[in-house]
């Protein structure tokens, strides 16, 4: 533990190192962990010794620290309002033995925590994403670009009030550890919440403006790093972080990464190579070449009425590099840029959350077999879209009188089979806490899965749905979609096999190059 002017020193170097790295007089010490920390450097020594004052007397279990985190933490875990958590305080210093350590009101406990630097900070943004009120716009009315007032307009006085138009506070943004192993990189306890967005709508591409003062973090840690206690060594160090890679689903890609992920070319990989076409009667756009990814001598390559009635034999497209991608970029006027000095040499730079896409197929999926309205992908539209590249015309939609009629596909299911499939959803009982109750979320009466969460469609989808369509669809049928449910179920586990890799990779009958037969298959 440091001693006695070692503290005040210390707390000193992490100031003027603060302060050297923001360029100005207002140390980011101060602005962080509270503006008596330079001035009286004491509440750093008293917060070290907070750490290791047991709670009374013969405790090991509790600090005073301690004790008022974990009892800090369960009131933000389950909404406590202060009031309650003011009488919980004294009632359990009541309750502990006498001459105990813990804070009698929520007031102290408050200035505990914010001694750690457990703040927030509000900044004012501009209602239509323009800009945010911080650094050389801290202090205007108005904003520079569209010329909205910073504060809403009082309709009694029509004056101006001192209420924000726009406040962060509804989308978040977290950070996690990834030098923490596996199984705790994950856990709760260990992501950082840096970033509260406005809603009610999520910002898309204008994002970039509310992660500017994230971004600016992230260089200070990069180029400068922070000053940090070590308190298993008893001792500072200097703590740098690199942001490795993004996690989100398709469309926060597109926004984060600056590509468009809609139109023609949508596709991040491919690129101007993306095999797209217009179709007009369904007013969307069909992506298809998914076969270049196979094997060159894979028997698929070479199908033409299963597909789209021609063969594709061409190679798959490679990826674009970081210094690729960084070198297109510059030909564009960005006015926020989302580069950082050593985002183009790393490999992977945004990773889609396989969550979100296992959410989205299983409902595209139970929606197209019980045919569930809105939902389903098997409509007018989309048969007309077969008709018009040509592709397995016996489904075309034809008229009997004044209705139009469509031709049952292999995995069109009858009433009573979809019946049989809810009933078996109804059926299915699951351990404790594994997921929701199932049986709650079918529908009899509409014939549909309702209410699914991210976490029950990683159950149905990986567990579940193989078992219910065992009796109701072809035999072809119910290969393909167990198949992909396989899929999902190995791309999610904490360790992928080496031959499954190969499996995966759609070679498992062929060698790496694609053209090569493996030995033994």
């Amino acid at each position: 533990m440091v001693e006695g002017n070692a503290a005040a020193e210390e707390m000193r170097a992490v100031v003027e190192m603060g302060r050297t790295a923001a360029g100005s007089d207002t140390p980011i010490a101060v602005e962080v962990g509270g503006a008596d920390c330079l001035d009286n450097p004491t509440h750093f020594q008293t917060l070290l010794e907070d750490a290791e004052k047991p709670l009374y007397k013969d405790c090991s279990n509790f600090t005073k620290l301690s004790a008022t985190i974990k009892l800090y933490n369960l009131k933000a875990k389950y909404g406590w309002s202060d009031r309650s958590f003011k009488d919980l305080l004294k009632l359990m210093k009541d309750m502990l033995p006498e001459e105990n350590l813990l804070s009698d009101s929520l007031y102290a406990a408050k200035k505990t925590l914010s001694t750690l630097g457990l703040d927030y900070k509000k900044i004012h943004a501009c209602p239509n994403d323009c800009i945010m009120y911080r650094k050389e716009f801290k202090d205007a009315n108005d904003c520079p670009t569209c010329g909205m007032s910073r504060s809403k307009t009082n309709t009694k006085t029509k004056g101006v009030s001192r209420v924000p138009s726009k406040v962060l506070c509804c989308w978040p943004v977290m950070l996690v550890t990834y030098n923490l192993p596996p199984w705790l990189c994950m856990k709760r306890k260990f992501m950082m919440l840096t970033l509260l967005i406005s809603g009610p709508k999520q910002p898309g591409n204008n994002i970039d403006v509310y992660l500017a003062p994230l971004i600016d973090d992230l260089k200070e840690l990069w180029e400068v790093g922070i000053q940090t206690y070590d308190g298993y060594r008893d001792q500072s160090f200097t703590l740098k972080s690199v942001l490795l890679w993004t996690i989100n689903d398709f469309p926060a890609y597109g926004n984060l990464s600056g590509y468009s992920v809609k139109g023609y070319k949508a596709c991040p990989i491919c690129v101007d190579n993306t095999h797209s076409s217009w179709l007009p009667k369904s007013r969307k756009i069909c992506y298809r070449g998914h076969r270049q990814w196979l094997p060159l001598s894979h028997p698929y390559r070479k199908q033409k009425k299963a597909f789209d009635g021609e063969q594709l034999l061409d190679l798959a497209p490679k990826s674009l590099s970081g210094t690729e991608v960084l070198h297109r970029m510059q030909a564009c006027n960005c006015v926020l840029g989302k580069t950082k000095e050593y985002w183009e040499h790393l490999h992977i730079h945004h990773i889609l959350d396989v969550m979100h896409i296992e959410k989205n197929v299983l409902e595209s999926l139970l929606g197209t077999l019980l045919d569930i309205p809105g939902k389903t992908k098997d409509g007018y539209t989309a048969r007309l879209g077969l008709v018009d590249m040509k592709m397995r015309l016996e489904l075309a939609p034809y008229a009997v009188g004044k209705k139009t009629c469509l031709p049952p596909a292999c995995y069109t299911l009858s009433k009573e089979e979809k019946k049989k499939v809810c009933t078996s959803f109804i059926g299915m009982k699951v351990p404790d806490g594994y997921s929701s109750n199932i049986s709650r979320l079918v529908s009899m009466k509409d014939l549909k899965l309702i209410g699914l969460k991210s976490h029950d469609c990683h159950v149905l989808m990986q567990q579940l749905l193989p078992i219910a369509i065992r009796g109701v669809l072809p035999k072809h049928v119910r290969i393909a979609i167990t198949r992909m449910c396989m899929f999902f179920n190995e791309i999610c586990n904490k360790e992928i096999e080496c031959i499954w890799y190969v499996k995966l990779s759609c070679v498992d009958r062929y060698g790496t190059d694609g053209c090569t037969p493996l030995r033994g298959t």
